[in-house]
């Protein structure tokens, strides 16, 4: 496997290419594209779009932003606004509701 390449399954149609290092929501990321392998259009899933570009936080892993590209357009997109990790949780959330 080539430096800055990866597969991840069930993304296994896909080829990952890392990109720049950047910043999102004042957190290290790191822009991947994933391109639709070649001959390959379908999966568990369904049908495949032909790019996927996601940002994700470099330190947890946490896809923050993903769009979808099909012939060259974004079609949809998802992105986190805000986030936190490793804050303290009030106890009263995990009682049992009566």
């Amino acid at each position: 496997m080539r430096s800055g390449c990866l597969t991840l399954r069930p993304y296994s149609a896909y080829r990952f290419e890392t990109r720049s290092p950047t910043t999102s929501l004042g957190r290290p990321s790191i822009e991947v594209i994933a391109r639709r392998r070649l001959g390959v259009f379908f999966q568990e899933f369904g049908p495949l779009s032909d790019e996927l570009n996601l940002l994700v936080d470099q330190e947890r892993g946490v896809p923050l932003r993903s769009a979808v590209r099909v012939a060259g357009e974004e079609i949809s997109s998802s992105e986190i606004v805000e986030i936190a990790f490793d804050e303290p949780i009030p106890a009263a959330l995990f009682r049992p509701l009566r």
